[in-house]
């Protein structure tokens, strides 16, 4: 069996539930349809669907936990509904293909964005995650100049959430987040800029 056409198939299947589902109704000719000769095809199809979807959960299950490493603080704002959000991402993305890492972490990052706005959370999580969303895409631009007020200090929201959002929210506070990378190579620079609460109340209209 080709070594490397049949970790592509398997990699289609272990991402995609529709394919994964075609494939226990008709192995040989799902196998074929992925580029597997008949003989490869016949090997294939000895897999049980117990496997498949062993093999599948184990994927997608450490993909997450990849994932939520680049949103910790999101992750730990949501909680179970992380969780649920990227596995939603993921049940959007299986016609596509297996994807990297960074094209996944990207792909949830614009998914979170896009969701929470919809859902119109509580601004403090927004801001949450809006920040480590941009945190996401500027890391990954080859030059980047992006800036976003958030309605709440950064810094505050991190230590109240390590500290399991024991005692109050903090008060609201007008924060302007920059990052500025000026080359492919250059070093990316990020500020936080804070006003004063006093300023920020007269500055605090919802965001965009």
């Amino acid at each position: 069996m080709a070594l490397a056409e049949t970790q592509r198939a398997l990699a289609q299947l272990y991402t995609n539930t529709r394919l994964r589902q075609q494939f226990c109704a008709d192995p040989v000719a799902v196998s074929v349809a992925l580029g597997l000769s008949a003989v490869e095809a016949s090997q294939m199809a000895r897999m049980s669907p117990s496997q498949l979807s062993l093999f599948a959960h184990s994927l997608r299950r450490k993909r997450l936990d990849e994932i939520s490493k680049v949103f910790p603080l999101t992750h730990r704002a949501l909680g179970l509904r992380f969780d649920a959000l990227v596995e939603q991402y993921f049940d959007t993305q299986e016609s596509k293909g297996t994807r990297t890492l960074l094209e996944d972490t990207q792909g949830v990052a614009k998914f979170l964005e896009e969701t929470l706005r919809a859902e119109r959370v509580e601004m403090w999580l927004r801001d949450m995650a809006r920040y480590e969303v941009a945190c996401v895409k500027s890391s990954r631009s080859k030059s980047v100049l992006m800036v976003l007020r958030f309605h709440f200090s950064i810094a505050d929201l991190t230590r109240w959430l390590l500290q399991g959002k024991s005692g109050a929210l903090p008060p609201s506070q007008c924060v302007w987040a920059v990052w500025i990378r000026m080359s492919p190579n250059g070093r990316l620079r990020h500020f936080l800029i804070s006003l004063p609460r006093s300023l920020s109340r007269r500055n605090s209209e919802p965001l965009p």
